[in-house]
């Protein structure tokens, strides 16, 4: 609950400050930066599910929902370590090579390319028949399990 209370208005802040007059020239740090604000923010509000099941004695109240967060939280987790490897990386590289320049739309295609290797990694094994995904009381979240046979 703490993360969504706290996490969601500060994410916001940030992601207001990042596109705040700066549409106009698009620089890859301040893409980084917008885009890590952004999957934090979805991180925050994917952590509510969490805070609710456990403060409702880990019934689960959003039935249904379970194989979408499964994918999305995971992924959010991903993602956000993968984006903060990135920003280091450009740094580094600009540290090291500086009348170089690192290509935005290099980055941004190497991002929307791990994005969508995340999704497939995730969803074709559910949508085959591979993997179930379903609500475990015990640990109070949802989770994918093989099925039996493959």
């Amino acid at each position: 609950i703490a993360c969504f209370i706290f996490g969601v208005p500060a994410n916001l802040l940030s992601l207001i400050y990042f596109t705040r007059d700066r549409f106009q020239t698009v620089e890859l740090p301040t893409c980084l930066y917008t885009i890590t604000a952004l999957q934090d923010t979805v991180i925050s509000l994917l952590s509510l599910k969490h805070g609710i099941t456990l403060l409702r004695r880990r019934v689960d109240v959003f039935k249904g929902f379970c194989p979408v967060h499964h994918v999305l939280f995971r992924m959010s987790q991903r993602m956000s370590v993968f984006l903060v490897a990135t920003l280091s990386m450009t740094r580094t590289y600009s540290l090291v090579y500086p009348l170089r320049m690192v290509s935005t739309k290099s980055v941004l295609k190497l991002l929307a390319l791990v994005c969508f290797l995340m999704t497939c990694y995730f969803v074709v094994p559910a949508s085959a028949g591979i993997m179930h995904i379903s609500y475990h009381f015990n640990d109070g979240y949802c989770w994918a399990e093989p099925i039996a046979g493959n």
